[in-house]
């Protein structure tokens, strides 16, 4: 499994991505992106960690069938929507973005890391409201 480590560089947009192909755990907290973008090349991705960046919105995650554990804190997401397809999804975090409390206290809510306590709940949610 390949890892690459990108945290905290400027980084506003996910791009340069299309020929790592057996990339496993892909880590970009702490950088300016903006936009869910060029991730469908990374059919191996288990792992997504884009806490502390200003993303807006949950999308462009549909190819990404193997993702286990994606870490979407203290971003600005204010709608829970685009995991639909995450069928895999263990480990989901959320806390510290604008998403409606009454959603996220009906599909079980985070514990003390703000790690969903059912992520699949989240998922059909997304399935269902999507």
């Amino acid at each position: 499994m390949e890892i690459l480590a990108l945290r905290n560089n400027q980084i506003s947009e996910i791009s340069g991505l299309e020929n790592l192909l057996n990339l496993g755990i892909l880590s970009l907290e702490k950088n300016k992106i903006r936009e869910l973008k060029n991730l469908e090349f990374l059919p191996n991705l288990t792992h997504l960690h884009l806490s502390d960046n200003s993303i807006e919105e949950i999308n462009g995650l549909d190819s990404l069938t193997s993702l286990e554990y994606l870490d979407l804190r203290n971003n600005k997401i204010t709608e829970l929507k685009g995991l639909g397809n995450l069928n895999n999804l263990r480990e989901l975090y959320l806390e510290g973005n604008q998403i409606d409390p009454n959603i996220i206290e009906k599909l079980g809510g985070f514990n003390r890391n703000g790690c969903a306590y059912k992520a699949q709940k989240f998922v059909e949610y997304c399935r269902i409201n999507d």
